[in-house]
């Protein structure tokens, strides 16, 4: 089975949504060991894009059931896209949507640039022998002045700017 498959048999239910931050007070609704922490490194990361970045346009790149973009308050002045190769995962993300684009397209087929490209939770899950490609290609999403934006599953978020 490869690590697509893998990821998408995951998609059962919405996990992402059972916690969340009230005014950053974390709130489970339903117990998952790893919850605070999801929802805490996801919190760090969307306040870094919403306070420092204030991206006009973003792309979640495997954006799951659209979790991080929609955790950030609707604004039709924004650009904000998820996508993800999980036709079940952005059945989620709309289902929860506030009014952001989430749409199942492969990474190779988007032809527009954006200010903050994310690549969170998302490497772990790609091919080795279609990873150098990937990174590229995302990084070619990135518009000049732009970020690209990744964490890998130990947490570790890393950042770069497209000069």
């Amino acid at each position: 089975m490869d690590k697509f498959q893998l990821q998408d048999d995951e998609y059962i239910f919405p996990y992402h949504y059972l916690t969340s931050l009230d005014n950053s007070v974390p709130t489970i609704y339903k117990r998952l060991s790893w919850g605070y922490e999801y929802i805490t490194y996801i919190d760090f990361i969307r306040n870094h894009i919403e306070q420092k970045l204030k991206p006009n346009t973003m792309l979640d790149i495997g954006c799951g059931d659209g979790y991080l973009i929609n955790s950030f308050d609707y604004d039709t002045g924004k650009s904000y896209k998820g996508i993800d190769l999980s036709e079940r995962a952005v059945g989620f993300a709309k289902a929860f949507s506030n009014g952001y684009e989430f749409e199942n397209i492969d990474l190779f087929k988007i032809d527009v640039k954006f200010n903050v490209v994310c690549l969170i939770e998302v490497l772990e899950h790609i091919p080795d022998n279609i990873l150098q490609s990937f990174i590229s290609e995302a990084f070619s999403k990135v518009e000049i002045g732009g970020q690209l934006i990744g964490s890998i599953k130990n947490t570790t978020v890393i950042t770069t700017s497209l000069c």
